[in-house]
């Protein structure tokens, strides 16, 4: 069922009396319905709004900006129009929004986002911006050419297992993956540059990201920044308890390794002879900087040469 809101509301029985819909206030109905919302609208109330087919989105400057987490309401598909330049999956607040949006529909004439196979992507196609909570499947493979995947991309979604990263991807933003339960695989390519606070990141041992998959760790030959908490609570696994770093890492965050592994007390933590220790303010890149509680593993091996500052 298509349903139309007007611009424009007519007083029954006296059609000189009029009113401009600015405000979708109130939506209750017991069928989903596919809602097209005139450009007067400038709010919506989402908390009183329930599950929808779709939702046309008003083309105007009051929804220019809008943060997804403001949505708690079911929506099979949120269709993007050509005046939104700014969308933010997660800000840290909670994690509503992308958990009740099934697929993204990026009008063609938006000039800062597209969508591609029901997923959020900048213009380009270069960044995920949003993988939708409600979307069938637990696999899901990013398109060649995506260079980065966005802050809170996939964040609280424990239906997605599996996500493979094409080759070329250099960065993973803040809170990309956190707290994705049922992650599983999410080899990392050797093109990696960055690796972002939170990005794994698990907020409950109960719930630990079950990320056994990522790859051989010493092979991310471009990798120099793994951001505070990336993968605490992770159950990275390895077939000898052996866990080798790359060796052209700057910097490892705080908490970056914090209770990452399948079995911490018995993983050793290879620095390989490429690394040494820097100060702050140091910046050669031949050189780590470590941040506190970076590992909390049974051994840290060292294969460094003698560092130049180890005070």
């Amino acid at each position: 069922e298509n349903v139309v809101i007007p611009s424009i509301i007519e007083k029954k029985d006296d059609n000189t009396v009029k009113w401009s819909v600015t405000n979708l206030s109130y939506w209750k109905n017991s069928n989903k319905v596919k809602l097209t919302l005139p450009n007067t609208i400038t709010s919506i109330s989402w908390s009183n709004v329930n599950a929808l087919q779709s939702i046309n989105i008003p083309d105007n400057s009051s929804f220019s900006s809008f943060n997804l987490e403001s949505i708690v309401c079911n929506i099979d598909e949120l269709i993007i129009p050509t005046s939104t330049n700014s969308i933010t999956p997660y800000s840290g607040t909670s994690s509503y929004g992308q958990r009740f949006i099934a697929a993204f529909n990026v009008v063609a004439e938006n000039a800062s986002y597209s969508s591609v196979g029901d997923v959020l992507f900048s213009k380009d196609g270069k960044t995920l911006v949003c993988y939708p909570y409600r979307k069938s499947g637990v696999a899901y493979t990013l398109p060649v050419g995506v260079t980065s995947i966005g802050n809170g991309a996939f964040y609280d979604n424990d239906n997605i297992e599996t996500v493979i990263l094409p080759v070329g991807i250099t960065s993973i933003g803040n809170s990309a993956f956190c707290n994705c339960g049922a992650l599983y695989r999410c080899v990392l390519p050797a093109s990696i540059i960055s690796i972002g606070d939170s990005a794994f990141y698990s907020g409950s041992t109960n719930t630990r990201n079950k990320l056994a998959k990522i790859g051989v760790f010493s092979t991310l030959t471009s990798l120099t920044t793994v951001g505070s908490y990336a993968f605490r609570n992770c159950i990275i696994s390895s077939d000898d308890n052996t866990f080798t770093l790359s060796g052209k890492l700057e910097t490892i965050g705080t908490y970056a390794f914090y209770n990452a592994f399948a079995n911490n007390s018995k993983t050793t933590v290879v620095f390989p002879a490429s690394l040494g220790v820097k100060s702050a303010t140091e910046t050669a890149n031949s050189e780590v900087y470590l941040n506190n509680y970076a590992f909390n593993c049974g051994v840290i091996r060292s294969l460094m040469t003698e560092p130049r500052n180890s005070s």
